[in-house]
């Protein structure tokens, strides 16, 4: 990587902040009242036993609901520029 390229880099990926660096959003609210369900928690569920405890988000859409959460990052207009997005956990 190319330590010149951190200026911009994505915040916050294990939601300390709960949805600081996030926006969230309701596309549909479906038949069901009080979804889309978007949360941070940390209640352990079905999470792995290395997860208990950190904060993690969850998006819960039945019946037709619908919603995201989202983090815009800006990439530089310039050629010769790569681009990697990495899940870690």
């Amino acid at each position: 990587m190319n330590q010149t390229s951190t200026a911009n880099q994505i915040q916050n990926s294990d939601f300390n902040d709960g949805f600081g660096f996030y926006t969230t959003g309701v596309v549909a609210a479906g038949s069901s009242s009080g979804f889309p369900q978007i949360n941070i928690s940390t209640n352990a569920g079905m999470c792995l036993p290395t997860q208990f405890g950190n904060p993690f988000a969850s998006l819960n859409v039945p019946n037709g609901a619908d919603g995201y959460f989202e983090q815009q990052v800006a990439v530089p207009d310039a050629g010769g520029q790569v681009v990697q997005l990495r899940q870690l956990g």
